[in-house]
């Protein structure tokens, strides 16, 4: 009740109500499925707000919560406003987890698009002028070593270098697997098709 209470304060005119309603669900819930989702709005209204550390900092406690139906929204979350802070490597690991987690989970198709236009503005610049090194294709990230090895092993056969690298994130270890090094964007998003026409699955170019 009180969250629906919140929700319609905040889409009409008091948000301080709502807020304050938001407040109450989250304190009087706390350990609960409950709190967790209240914990969920409250980062979606920090984060339209622009307000994104706090907001990320909530979706990063939600994303290692034991309640699974706030660990989707909470790791789809990261991954959007990455992008829109232009943090695109953790946009893309927070995806790959989103992926690799939750394959059926709503808002991946709407990720990939928003990768997409990223890779389309910045196609005829080399990764020379963006950050003086190269691009890889990620294609996962894993949170078990041996699951990584398995990729890495199966993209081997495309005869490009794999590498595997560690990434830790809110004290936990994932493995990023990563194909290929291309001089230029354009090297990079012609064999990037080639992989999801062969894997039928979405990847990511990354600066390196």
């Amino acid at each position: 009740m009180l969250r629906a209470e919140a929700y319609a304060n905040q889409n009409g005119n008091d948000k301080e109500r709502a807020n304050r309603l938001l407040g109450n669900l989250i304190n009087e819930n706390e350990g609960t499925p409950i709190g967790a989702i209240g914990l969920l709005d409250r980062a979606a209204s920090l984060y339209d707000k622009k307000v994104y550390i706090q907001a990320q900092k909530i979706c990063r406690q939600l994303a290692n919560s034991r309640f699974e139906n706030v660990i989707p929204p909470a790791l789809y979350m990261l991954s959007y406003y990455s992008i829109e802070q232009n943090r695109i490597d953790d946009a893309i690991l927070y995806y790959n987890l989103l992926k690799e987690g939750y394959p059926d989970a709503i808002g991946l198709d709407d990720l990939v698009d928003k990768f997409t236009g990223i890779e389309s503005k910045d196609k005829n610049r080399t990764a020379e002028e963006i950050t003086g090194t190269f691009y890889s294709i990620q294609v996962g990230v894993f949170s078990v070593r041996e699951n990584a090895r398995a990729s890495s092993k199966a993209m081997k056969k495309y005869g490009k270098k794999v590498d595997i690298e560690d990434k830790k994130i809110s004290d936990k270890n994932y493995y990023v697997v990563y194909v290929g090094r291309f001089k230029s964007t354009d090297e990079a998003i012609g064999f990037k098709a080639i992989l999801e026409k062969s894997e039928n699955e979405a990847y990511q170019v990354i600066a390196r």
